[in-house]
C-alpha cells in the first residue's frame, strides 16, 4: 500500500469496511446456529452473500490499485 496515495486509503478503508462487515454477520449466524433459530439464519443467509461479494469486490480494488503502483516502479527502473 502507498501510503501516500488517497487513492489507496480509500480503496483500503472500503475494504477493511467489508471485512468488519461480513465478520459481523458471520458471527450472528454462528449464534444463530448455536441457538438453532433458522429464521434468523434465513434473514442473514442474503446478508452474508452479499457481504462477502462486497469485500471480494473491495479486495480486487485495492489489489487492481495496488498493482498500478508496482507496474508505475517497474515502469521507472527500466527506464
Amino acid at each position: 500500500m502507498n501510503v501516500d496515495c488517497p487513492t489507496c486509503k480509500v480503496l483500503w478503508d472500503e475494504f477493511s469496511e467489508a471485512t468488519r462487515a461480513h465478520v459481523t454477520i458471520l458471527g450472528k449466524s454462528q449464534v444463530a446456529q448455536i441457538e438453532q433459530n433458522s429464521a434468523v439464519l434465513t434473514q442473514l443467509e442474503p446478508l452474508k452473500r452479499a457481504a462477502a461479494e462486497r469485500g471480494g469486490k473491495a479486495r480486487l480494488a485495492f489489489k487492481d490499485h495496488e498493482a498500478s503502483h508496482q507496474n508505475g516502479k517497474a515502469m521507472g527502473q527500466s527506464a
